[in-house]
């Protein structure tokens, strides 16, 4: 009886350990959507600018765009959190 309860209890433990790994791996991650345009200080479009996404939660989760000619960019897939935008662009 002692043996049974021992693997049950190691059982429990080793679907809590995986299901906390796959929880993990999702940051960052979801259903949420952000855009926007880059402008200079003209109020004209900037195409082709970098557009940087950082998770603030765990930094290395990251993403990047260029803007279009519009200087339009969107981000798709978001999850809920702080997030760091940052363009960048030579003019």
């Amino acid at each position: 009886m002692r043996i049974k309860s021992l693997w049950l209890f190691i059982a429990a433990a080793l679907s809590l350990l995986l299901i906390f790994h796959e929880g993990a791996a999702q940051a960052g991650r979801g259903k949420g959507r952000l855009g926007g345009v880059v402008i200079d200080e003209a109020k004209k479009p900037v195409p082709s600018a970098k557009v940087v996404l950082q998770f603030m939660q765990d930094r290395s989760i990251q993403k990047e765009t260029t803007t279009d000619k519009k200087g339009e960019w969107a981000f798709l897939g978001l999850g809920s959190g702080n997030w760091r935008i940052t363009a960048t662009a030579k003019l």
